[in-house]
């Protein structure tokens, strides 16, 4: 954090300002808009789909992880500096929203990829 950043609010909402709130995240799971259909674990999961390389990528699976641990800690940082005072009532109500949203996407696909891996590991047994 460098002294010219604003006060008054807290680490959680200047990692929110930045670049979307999220580190890099090559699978795009974490950048799901309201408006998008489908959210970020919409996977292709009918009987007759097949699972695709990328569905099953274990560096996407890594990635969901990862966005996943940063965006549980980003509401634990946030409810932290919201009592401390740090982040204001709306910021604070703004922040969260986004947050727990995000994480829920990601927790969602994260269980689809499991269940899908799942599934292509049995079918080929």
């Amino acid at each position: 954090m460098s002294a010219d950043e604003p006060t008054g609010r807290g680490a959680a909402a200047r990692r929110a300002a930045r670049a979307g709130g999220a580190p890099s995240d090559p699978t795009g799971a974490g950048r799901v808009g309201a408006g998008q259909a489908g959210g970020a674990g919409t996977l292709s999961t009918g009987p007759t789909a097949a699972p695709t390389r990328r569905q099953l990528d274990p560096d996407t699976l890594v990635a969901l992880e990862e966005e996943r641990d940063f965006l549980l800690r980003s509401l634990e940082d946030l409810e932290r500096e919201h009592d401390a005072g740090d982040v204001d009532d709306h910021d604070y109500e703004e922040l969260k929203d986004d947050y727990t949203a995000r994480a829920a996407n990601v927790l969602r696909a994260l269980d689809e990829r499991r269940a899908l891996a799942a599934r292509s590991g049995a079918s080929r047994s």
